[in-house]
């Protein structure tokens, strides 16, 4: 690797914790999905400051590329994320759908208690 490619590497993935932090306090990141984003920006930095890690732990690990450990590491990670966020939606929905539900309810009430005070008229 390069001293510039090394340099730039080390500098996106303090962007990347930057941008967590930045979000988070904007409040436009909640609490619970900054654990995860902050693990990989840190994780991103680590791997960026020594890359000799990322080479020895895939070795270690039998991949023959680090490339291939650091595409299977980001594979996971992804698959994680739309689990988490596919639970988010799930819950959500449920949510929405008893919302409606209890708004029809409403709506029948005050549309009885507004014909109710027709006929008393």
């Amino acid at each position: 690797m390069t001293l510039a490619t090394h340099i730039l590497t080390i500098a996106l993935s303090f962007c990347v914790v930057l941008l967590v932090i930045v979000l988070l306090r904007r409040n436009m990141l909640r609490e619970k999905y900054v654990v995860i984003w902050l693990v990989t920006g840190l994780s991103a930095v680590i791997a960026s400051i020594w890359p000799s890690l990322v080479s020895s732990l895939s070795r270690f690990l039998g991949f023959g590329v680090p490339s291939n450990f650091l595409f299977l590491i980001n594979g996971v990670l992804l698959l994680l994320i739309s689990i988490q966020l596919s639970a988010e939606i799930s819950i959500l929905e449920h949510q929405t759908e008893l919302l409606a539900e209890e708004v029809a309810l409403i709506k029948l009430r005050i549309q009885v208690v507004e014909d109710h005070c027709g006929e008393a008229e």
